[in-house]
């Protein structure tokens, strides 16, 4: 009986001493758990977006034991929220790249949406982007000079974004004076390039607040080859937007010099955050893990993309949206780790 007693002391303390070399988790970590798998849609290749999903998806694979992910290019973001709306069966395990505007717009069955769809939660930011338009042509300095130019406002996929331009437009008293063609962002900064057009949208990331700016991939080869100039939207315009579409994006100024040495004035345009979501049905410990992997690697983001800098402690709780609109696994993880909700 002794020599049985003394075994079984020897084994609890053996296993004892192998526990003490495993790390102490916190949260949802502290379980072992089935295999996970998540599809992260971003938006189309070349974008801050598609990067930002390629990136979240490789760091998952890298440093969660359980949790694995596969990122998809889709055509805009209208797409991600389709599928989330349209195919409830994926709502569990897809994980999309979205904004507060696109949630108001559904919430309510706005254009682009027919059918009411409240289920989208927000995670964590992965960036905050200004919308506005460049041009080659240095005459041209507001919006209200667009009068008789070609201009792109956004691809017809993204019928929100088409729309939020057209009420700009046509507060500014030129949407039926311009001829309107409507390409992607990069198509639309390569038929500039061409001279096919005379303005297109371009934008800037918040890399490092209040001032830092970095330009997405997009941008970055016609703004070496070529001098590019930034049109401002006037901020009642945009007041105008919201006045009649709804509360969707705010006016934001990227300071002159931010963007090299043609940015000589202000350049003021559409203001929106931007990051990760995933329908209520998501599993709280799934996205606790996601906000997990993006807090404790959010230095490694920026070696994707310079605009994906901006993703870190600080700012992964910026939604600057109501409490229930954050996730609950979000939530549990950002009261555990002190990170507070805000705004920009």
């Amino acid at each position: 009986m002794r020599k049985k007693s003394l075994k079984k002391v020897l084994v609890a303390a053996s296993l004892l001493a192998m526990l003490s070399f495993f790390p102490v988790f916190t949260g949802y970590s502290q379980t072992v758990r089935n295999p996970y798998t998540i599809e992260i849609y971003g938006g189309k290749a070349g974008m801050t977006s598609y990067t930002a999903a390629i990136a979240l998806a490789e760091l998952i694979n890298k440093n969660s034991l359980w949790l694995k992910a596969t990122a998809i290019e889709s055509i805009s973001i209208t797409a991600n929220f389709m599928l989330l709306m349209n195919e409830p069966a994926r709502r569990p395990d897809t994980l999309i790249v979205s904004m507060v505007s696109f949630h108001w717009l559904a919430s309510r069955g706005k254009e682009p949406f027919t059918t009411r769809y409240d289920g989208l939660r927000f995670i964590a930011t992965m960036g905050y982007h200004m919308q506005g338009f460049i041009t080659l042509d240095p005459a041209l300095k507001t919006v209200r000079e667009f009068a008789g130019k070609r201009v792109s406002i956004g691809d017809r996929s993204s019928v929100s974004r088409v729309e939020i331009m057209k009420a700009v437009l046509r507060s500014a008293g030129v949407l039926d004076k311009v001829k309107l063609e409507y390409l992607s962002a990069p198509g639309g900064v390569n038929a500039l390039r061409d001279g096919l057009i005379d303005a297109t949208l371009g934008s800037a990331t918040l890399v490092r607040p209040p001032g830092k700016y970095a330009l997405p991939s997009y941008l970055t080869e016609i703004t070496s080859t070529r001098d590019v100039y930034y049109v401002s939207m006037d901020k009642a315009d945009i007041r105008f937007m919201n006045d009649l579409m709804g509360p969707l994006e705010t006016a934001h100024t990227v300071p002159a010099g931010s963007l090299g040495e043609t940015q000589t004035a202000p350049w003021t345009g559409l203001g929106k955050a931007m990051g990760w979501a995933a329908d209520k049905d998501m599993p709280d410990e799934v996205v606790y893990e996601i906000c997990r992997i993006i807090h404790e690697n959010a230095d490694e983001f920026a070696a994707y993309s310079p605009s994906l800098a901006f993703v870190n402690s600080d700012t992964m709780a910026k939604w600057d949206t109501a409490r229930e609109n954050i996730h609950t696994g979000a939530l549990k993880f950002f009261a555990e780790h002190d990170i507070v909700l805000g705004r920009f």
